[in-house]
C-alpha cells in the first residue's frame, strides 16, 4: 500500500478556502472580527495525526505492508518530517521506497498519480482468489 504523507488541512479564512500545511500549523486559524484566532481543538488533532507522532504504535502493522513508498516536493513544507519519517521506518528495517521530486506539495499531481502512484499499485497490490470464491485483496 503506498502511504502518502499528505497533510495539508483545508479551512476557510476570510471567506475564502485555504490550504495549509504543517509550517501554517501554528496560524490554523478562524476569522474573527477583532483578528484571527487560533482553534486549540484543530491544532491538537493536527498534532495527535501527524505520522511522526504515531508510528511507533504501528510499526508492527508497517511490517506486514507488501511495499511503503514515500513521496514529497523539495519545496514542500513537509519535506523535512517526510525524509523523518523515511529514516524511522529505515531504523525500525521496514523496507520503503523514498523520493524527493521538484515541486510543492500539489506540483504536477496528475503526472504523479499517473506515472508513479497507478504504477506502484499496480506493481504491488496482489489479488488473489480464496477457496470461497471470493477476492481477495492483500496490501
Amino acid at each position: 500500500m503506498r502511504q502518502i504523507y499528505r497533510s495539508s488541512l483545508k479551512h476557510s479564512c476570510n471567506g475564502r478556502s485555504v490550504v495549509t500545511g504543517p509550517e501554517e500549523s501554528a496560524t490554523l486559524l478562524r476569522s474573527a472580527d477583532e483578528g484571527r484566532v487560533v482553534q486549540p481543538d484543530v491544532m491538537a488533532k493536527w498534532t495527535a495525526n501527524a505520522p511522526l507522532a504515531f508510528i511507533d504504535q504501528y510499526i508492527d502493522s508497517l511490517r506486514r505492508y507488501h511495499a511503503i513508498a514515500i513521496d514529497v516536493g523539495d519545496q514542500d513544507g513537509l519535506r523535512f518530517d517526510t525524509q523523518k519519517l523515511h529514516a524511522v521506518l529505515d531504523n525500525y528495517g521496514i523496507k520503503n521506497s523514498f523520493e524527493m521530486y521538484q515541486g510543492t506539495h500539489t506540483s504536477a499531481v496528475a503526472d504523479r498519480f499517473q506515472n508513479h502512484v497507478m504504477p506502484f499499485f499496480s506493481q504491488n497490490l496482489c489479488f488473489t482468489v480464496a477457496a470461497s470464491d471470493h477476492l481477495l485483496v492483500q496490501l
